[in-house]
């Protein structure tokens, strides 16, 4: 299943939207490589959670850096959430 529609910028950026989701916790997962996430736009309640740590809000502009193989999730918000990923090389080796 889906959570969430995706275009590409270029050959290192995706821009991907989700759509409101109340509470709802995104599955668990880890990428297979290094990638900056910056927030682009989001409403109010939505959180980012990595392995061992409490979630953190997420707003406009902030970046987080996810490396290879680190298990996060979402914690869905009550808008719509749009994030740029860019695939990074060599971050986290």
């Amino acid at each position: 299943m889906n959570f969430y529609e995706e275009r590409l910028i270029n050959e290192s950026t995706i821009e991907r939207k989700f759509t409101h989701n109340p509470g709802y916790a995104f599955p668990w997962h880890r990428d297979s490589e290094d990638r900056k996430i910056i927030i682009i736009d989001c409403g109010e309640g939505w959180y980012y959670q990595t392995d061992n740590c409490l979630p953190e809000v997420l707003k406009p502009n902030k970046v987080i850096q996810i490396n290879k193989n680190t298990f996060h999730r979402l914690l869905g918000g009550n808008e719509s959430l749009v994030i740029h990923i860019i695939k990074e090389k060599g971050i986290g080796r």
